[in-house]
């Protein structure tokens, strides 16, 4: 004979299996402002350098020669060619690392310091990279197109910008 009413149901409990994530931190939306502005400052540099790049590695290419006359045309042409490699390298890498490190904060997850740490490395390798590879020929580079403002300083900037809002987001990660 089949009982009319059925057996009791077994009580299920569904627990996730990871914590929830957090909500994003209230600096974020200052962290992204601050590391945005820093981003547009280090792209305007990259873009004024890119379209003024043939004046400036003439510029550079000819203070270069005279400094070191016993150079060849080729090793001054290659010594150009590594030194605009390296930079679009390190701009790459630290416009690449700011914006991970954006969408991380802003996604509320807590591991953005070493995305962060990566960008102002790469900006202050601009900055600096910037200012020796320049220095001896700033007049020329300037009069080549590109303002003075934009060989060193603007890159400095935005490494210090990029600083600020890193701070404010290991702070207000706490």
């Amino acid at each position: 004979m089949v009982s009319p009413t059925p057996p009791p149901r077994p009580r299920v409990e569904i627990t996730p299996m990871r914590p929830a994530r957090p909500a994003r931190p209230r600096s974020a939306g200052v962290v992204v402002a601050l590391w945005s502005l820093a981003l547009v400052l280090v792209v305007a540099s990259v873009l004024l350098v890119a379209t003024h790049l043939t004046e400036i590695r003439v510029a550079l290419a000819v203070d270069l020669a005279r400094g070191r006359p016993d150079a060849t045309g080729d090793e001054v042409v290659r010594a150009i060619n590594i030194a605009f490699l390296a930079g679009a390298v390190v701009a790459a890498v630290a416009v690449l690392a700011a914006v991970v490190g954006c969408v991380r904060v802003w996604e509320g997850r807590r591991s953005v310091r070493g995305w962060f740490v990566i960008a102002i490395i790469g900006a202050a390798a601009l900055a600096v990279g910037g200012a020796v590879t320049i220095g001896s020929s700033a007049q020329a580079v300037a009069d080549a197109g590109l303002p003075s403002a934009f060989q060193w300083p603007v890159p400095a900037i935005a490494c210090a910008v990029g600083v600020v809002a890193t701070v404010v987001a290991i702070i207000g990660d706490r």
